[in-house]
């Protein structure tokens, strides 16, 4: 038995009468010994509070409040004055709550507790993770702790482990996109992107090509991932998560997954040029190689696989195909109305008054007042004929490729994005919001 297992067993009046006495005898002789029996006594305390029922009942309050939001995530932040709670709910961080100051430890240290972290560590950043039964579906929260200047703020990521709800027929694609993905995932090797902003799908996206070409191979590809984490596990795929700490880095698992035979290799994000090479290795040796890359558009992507050190010729020889992608807030269905926008949204649009009538959402019960519910995907379907390869291969600056691809022919967000603002599914200022960082073809 440890000293602080000893301590808290003596705490709790657990030991035996002669382990006690014992106890007592050395605590007097070892300052090493009173020491670590007064840390786990403000331990002890800090576990007592953070079990206590009301604020039990509070945090699973806050954790069944977002899951009817259908938040993607939960912030507890301390103020001066107040701690507030705020749920992003279809990629808007909105404000739920304000708690008096005296609930943010003992709500802190009752979600470190839940998710097994150190209740008595305040100085560092902690991760921890657990799953939380809800009407009858099981979520994991996945928990980041910070220290801030007023203290440990708290954000937590809500997974639904049963939402196998993934696919091409399901990513909201028209027919032209549809089919000119299945194009690009029938090519027996090279590089397959998928870019965008935070939270704009690009996950979805790579499970969804993943399960085409698996489905293409009639479940006979040797299909292994390198994620961070593993967000959802599939049946007859191989996936690796990374762990930092056991040494298992984007890195080694790459070079792993090269030694096991695979047909087709995703790895879940690039950040490093050693990341780089190994994937253009493998789409070089005749593999299919999918990842994802945060650039503003699919014609970024060959400049920004220069600037981590990718050769030009290479990259413009193995990409097969970019798919960028942005999730818009939707319009409620149950209280859309006309309304005239700003001019100077419209513009930033590419679109005049001429172009509507425009919609919004007034906002009803169904929507909890927002105007909005759910979300909907735009996207841009950039492939690479071998036209386009020159271009690539000299290194072509990404607004003269767009000219080349999307501003000749169509397709790019902003396309798709009008398409929607016209059929009243989306509203411009969400549109503009949505692609303030696309620097292509924002005027029609």
């Amino acid at each position: 038995m440890s000293l602080q297992e000893r301590a808290i067993a003596y705490l709790k009046e657990e030991l035996s009468e002669m382990e006690k006495v014992e106890f007592e005898r050395e605590l007097l002789h070892s300052e090493t010994l009173r020491s670590e029996l007064q840390s786990s006594r403000e331990t002890l305390e800090i576990l007592e509070a953070a079990s206590d029922a009301a604020i039990t009942r509070l945090a699973n309050s806050i954790v069944t409040q977002a899951i009817e939001a259908k938040a993607s995530d939960v912030h507890i932040l301390p103020d001066r004055r107040s701690v507030i709670v705020k749920y992003r709910v279809a990629g808007i961080l909105e404000e739920a709550m304000r708690l008096p100051t005296d609930y943010h430890h003992p709500l802190i240290d009752r979600f470190k507790t839940m998710a097994e972290c150190n209740v008595a560590e305040r100085r560092l950043p902690q991760d921890g993770r657990v799953s939380v039964d809800n009407a009858g579906k099981t979520m994991e929260l996945r928990i980041s702790f910070v220290p801030t200047v007023y203290g440990e703020r708290m954000t937590s990521r809500l997974i639904d482990r049963q939402k196998l709800d993934f696919g091409l027929d399901r990513c909201g694609l028209n027919q032209d996109q549809l089919a000119a993905i299945q194009r690009i995932v029938s090519l027996p090797s090279g590089l397959i992107f998928v870019v965008g902003s935070f939270e704009s799908g690009k996950t979805t996206m790579l499970y969804s090509l993943l399960k085409a070409i698996d489905e293409r191979n009639s479940g006979a590809a040797n299909i292994l991932t390198v994620e961070d984490p593993v967000e959802i596990a599939v049946s007859g795929w191989s996936q690796m998560a990374v762990d930092r700490k056991a040494g298992l880095t984007f890195a080694v698992l790459q070079r792993v997954a090269m030694r096991n035979d695979p047909d087709v290799i995703m790895v879940g994000e690039i950040r490093d040029p050693e990341g780089a090479s190994l994937l253009m290795e493998a789409a070089i040796t005749g593999h299919v190689v999918l990842s994802q890359l945060h650039v503003p558009g699919a014609v970024s992507v060959c400049s920004r696989l220069h600037e981590i050190g990718v050769p030009s010729f290479l990259c413009a020889q193995k990409l097969i195909g970019v798919i960028g992608t942005r999730l818009v807030p939707a319009i409620c269905e149950q209280c859309r109305e006309e309304y005239t926008p700003e001019p100077k949204v419209l513009a930033r649009a590419g679109l005049s008054a001429a172009d509507g009538p425009f919609l919004r959402g007034k906002g009803c019960d169904e929507c909890l007042n927002r105007g909005w519910r759910g979300r909907i995907p735009l996207y841009e379907i950039l492939e690479v004929p071998d036209e386009l390869r020159e271009s690539l291969a000299a290194n072509t600056p990404p607004h003269e490729v767009w000219r080349q691809t999307f501003g000749a022919r169509g397709g790019s967000l902003w396309d798709d994005a009008r398409a929607r603002i016209r059929a009243g599914k989306i509203t411009v200022e969400r549109a503009a919001d949505a692609l303030f960082d696309y620097p292509y073809g924002a005027a029609a």
